[in-house]
């Protein structure tokens, strides 16, 4: 035997094995896999592929649909699965990985489409025949584009239903066990969902008699992905950005990017209603002296003098309020160890004792608190006692918009502050 040919088949005989060993993994599993320090970029690759295999071709199918154009298409599915690469980290996966990617692949598309309306230089056409694969008649490519769209549109426990049992094509059972409900829940919630649909989509002009159900479900789950373009897409994953092409690496940055913008939109939103209505569980501590003797007349404070600190001497730190200067574990970090026992925060000027204001961004992102809050004997970093979990995004407000007890000496409310870091799963 030729041993050029020989060692092919040893390399396709080692993959399939390879791609046995992770196909009964779940998507949480398989993305665990994709950001496991240490493991072997070899098993990085086939919990890839396995991605690829298991969700290629919603992906593509979605992409199609939308797009039309093969190429553009292509780069849609490439773009697609780099977000998912680059997102991995941060993920909060549930048992189904296939709504995330069905968004995803939506944002890309319409991305595509959209650059691609603006560069003309590209020439061929703009849409390319599309059959469904089981011969049942598509819509018009404008209707089809709207089907998508307002299916995004929906909320997502109307539209999961739909991308699980529509677009992919899994049983009631398969779906109700992905969303963790009951079968009669999702069924009820599917129904639901293809009414609202259909009235979104007639107030859009949709006039098709046809069932709803009959023009989701040739649209993607039985689409079968070029061989050649998973093979592309998996060896542009694990080369790197040099093997990435221009417009891959346009759509997939451009999609980060508003991704991004759009978590920031949702954090204001939230952070507007909990100024507005104080919808949020703080923690405060107010000092143990009654509260007669908290109330001191504007003559009486007049009177008093301020505690000496080591700021005393220069005008400008005594006249400013107090800023965060540092925090453990540090702001930002994906890293942190879930064994950590404290929060600490250190001011920039010596802080009033008993006096502290830590509030929450959301319910599900503060910490379970193990204590009492306190300061270190610096008078500057105030410690929350807490047990944290791992896997886990934790968000914290020092100081916030409406609670402000985190005070100089001097009374002067510290600058707020948004403590965000993720522990290690």
């Amino acid at each position: 035997m030729d041993l050029a040919a020989n060692g092919a088949a040893t390399a396709d005989l080692g993959r399939l094995l390879g791609v046995g060993t992770v196909s009964g993994l779940s998507d949480r599993q398989l993305v665990d896999r994709l950001v496991r320090e240490g493991l072997d970029r070899g098993d990085a690759d086939l919990a890839f592929r396995a991605l690829i295999d298991r969700h290629g071709s919603l992906v593509w199918g979605t992409c199609r649909q939308i797009l039309g154009n093969v190429p553009d298409a292509e780069d849609a599915f490439q773009a697609t699965f780099l977000v998912l690469l680059r997102r991995a980290s941060s993920l909060h996966v549930g048992e189904s990985l296939a709504p995330w990617l069905f968004q995803v692949a939506s944002r890309v598309a319409r991305r595509a489409r959209s650059d691609r309306s603006r560069d003309r230089a590209r020439g061929g056409p703009l849409f390319e025949d599309l059959e469904s694969p089981e011969g049942v008649p598509l819509p018009a490519p404008e209707e089809l584009r709207l089907l998508h769209a307002e299916l995004e549109r929906l909320p997502a426990r109307y539209r999961n239903p739909i991308v699980l049992c529509h677009l992919q094509g899994k049983t009631h059972e398969e779906a109700a066990r992905a969303l963790r409900c009951p079968i009669g829940t999702l069924s009820g919630r599917l129904s639901r969902a293809r009414a609202m649909l259909r009235s979104r989509l007639e107030r859009k002009g949709w006039r098709s008699a046809q069932d709803l159900s009959g023009l989701l479900l040739p649209a993607c789950s039985r689409f079968v992905v070029p061989p050649g373009l998973v093979s592309v897409s998996v060896e542009m994953a694990s080369g790197g950005a040099s093997l990435v092409p221009t417009p891959v690496h346009r759509l997939t940055r451009g999609v980060l990017r508003t991704m991004f913008l759009d978590r920031c939109k949702r954090l204001a939103v939230a952070l507007v209603a909990f100024a507005t209505i104080g919808g949020t569980s703080v923690l405060l501590a107010q000092s143990q002296a009654p509260k007669a003797a908290r109330r001191v007349t504007q003559t009486a404070a007049k009177q008093t003098e301020p505690r000496p600190s080591p700021e005393s001497n220069d005008p400008l730190l005594v006249e400013s309020p107090p800023v965060v200067v540092r925090t453990v574990p540090e702001a930002g970090s994906s890293v942190v160890d879930p064994s950590l026992k404290e929060i600490r925060v250190t001011f920039s000027k010596a802080m009033a004792d008993g006096s502290w204001s830590w509030s929450t961004v959301s319910k599900d992102s503060y910490p379970a608190a193990t204590g009492k809050p306190h300061y270190l004997e610096d008078g500057k970093t105030c410690v929350l006692p807490v047990k944290l979990e791992p896997g886990r995004a934790y968000g914290i407000w020092v100081n916030s918009a409406k609670f402000r007890n985190f005070k100089d000496r001097d009374g002067r409310p510290a600058v707020p502050y948004l403590l965000v870091f993720k522990t290690k799963g």
